[in-house]
C-alpha cells in the first residue's frame, strides 16, 4: 500500500516589505507563525520554515562576507532571474543558520526548509572548484542537523545542463553521503528527471517528478523509497483540478511501484501572485485528502 504525504516547497508567498519583515522582530515572527499555522490547518505532514526574508534561494550566499554579486542569470527559461555570486575566499560558517527560523514550528512535526542544488549551485557561483562547492553543501547539512531539521528540499533547474557533464554531476553529489539522518529530496522543476536519476539516485533519499515534463507512460519502478510528485504547476496561474491530480498520482504510483509518495508544488510558489499561489497550496492539500479516502 502506497503511503502519501504532502508539504511545499518554500519560500512562501508573501505580499508584504521584505525588508520591514527582516528588520522588525515581531512583525517577522507573527507573519512566520501565520504561514506556519496556514499549514497545519491544510494538515501537511512535513512543515516548512516559510523562508519569508529568502529574497531568493542564495539570499543566504549574497549577503555573506564570503561572496558578491556579479550579475543576473536566468532560471526556469527565463521566468525567473537569480544573482550570480563571486567567490571572495575564506572558510564557510553559518551560511544559513540567521535565516531559518525552527524554533516557530511546533514540536512534534517534521522540519524541512529548500535550498538550491549542488549543480545548478555550480553554475551560479563563480571562482570555486568542485571541492569547495562540495564544502558548501555539506556546511548546509552541518547546519540544518544543528537546527532539528529533518529534511532539504535542493531545488535542480539548471540540472538538464549536466547531460554534457555527468561526471561533474556525480562528483558534486558525493556531498549527501554526509546528510546522516537528513532526508534529501531533488526537484528538478520543469525538466524530467528520468534523464539523470540513474548517476544520482545512490547519493540521495527521493526526488520528485514534474508530470508536466515526464512521459508518464514511459515510468518504470526505480529502486529508490521517496517519490514527489510535483503535481501543481507554478508556472501556470490556471487552477488544476483536484480529480484529475488524485487520478495521475495513483496512475504514476501504479507504475513505478514506490510504497511513499510525498506531493508537493512544482515551481518556486513565489512565481505566482500571492493569491494565486494560496489556491494551488489548497489544490494540494484537496489532492492529498482525497487519496487518503481512496
Amino acid at each position: 500500500m502506497t503511503v502519501y504525504d504532502t508539504f511545499i516547497n518554500t519560500p512562501y508567498p508573501y505580499t508584504g516589505a521584505l525588508d520591514e519583515l527582516e528588520y522588525n522582530r515581531n512583525q517577522l515572527i507573527e507573519k512566520y507563525s501565520d504561514s506556519i499555522e496556514h499549514q497545519i490547518k491544510l494538515k501537511f505532514t512535513y512543515i516548512s520554515d516559510p523562508q519569508l526574508i529568502w529574497r531568493d534561494i542564495l539570499y543566504p550566499l549574497y549577503r555573506s562576507r564570503y561572496f558578491k554579486v556579479v550579475d543576473l542569470a536566468p532560471l526556469y527559461d527565463g521566468w525567473i532571474y537569480i544573482y550570480r555570486l563571486y567567490y571572495i575566499g575564506g572558510g564557510f560558517k553559518d551560511l544559513i543558520i540567521d535565516y531559518l527560523y525552527p524554533d516557530l514550528i511546533p514540536n512534534g512535526f517534521r522540519r524541512r526548509f529548500t535550498f538550491i542544488g549542488p549543480y545548478t549551485l555550480s553554475r551560479l557561483l563563480i571562482g570555486l572548484d568542485e571541492d569547495t562547492l562540495r564544502r558548501i553543501i555539506i556546511e548546509i547539512l552541518d547546519e540544518a542537523r544543528e537546527l532539528s531539521y529533518n529534511a532539504i528540499d535542493f531545488i535542480e533547474p539548471l540540472i538538464c545542463y549536466s547531460k554534457s557533464e555527468p561526471l561533474i554531476l556525480r562528483r558534486l553529489y558525493t556531498a549527501f553521503n554526509y546528510r546522516d539522518g537528513i532526508e534529501v529530496i531533488i526537484h528538478p522543476y520543469h525538466t524530467d528527471i528520468y534523464d539523470f536519476i540513474g548517476r544520482i539516485y545512490d547519493y540521495i533519499d527521493g526526488f520528485s517528478i514534474d508530470p508536466s515534463y515526464t512521459d508518464l507512460k514511459s515510468l518504470t519502478p526505480i529502486p529508490i523509497d521517496k517519490i514527489t510528485l510535483g503535481v501543481v504547476n507554478m508556472m501556470d496561474r490556471r487552477l488544476e483540478d483536484a480529480n484529475t491530480l488524485s487520478s495521475i498520482v495513483k496512475e504514476l504510483s501504479r507504475r513505478i511501484k514506490t510504497r511513499y509518495i510525498l506531493l508537493t508544488n512544482s515551481g518556486m510558489l513565489r512565481m505566482l501572485p500571492y493569491e494565486d499561489a494560496l489556491k494551488k497550496i489548497r489544490i494540494l492539500s484537496l489532492v492529498s485528502k482525497m487519496l487518503e479516502v481512496g
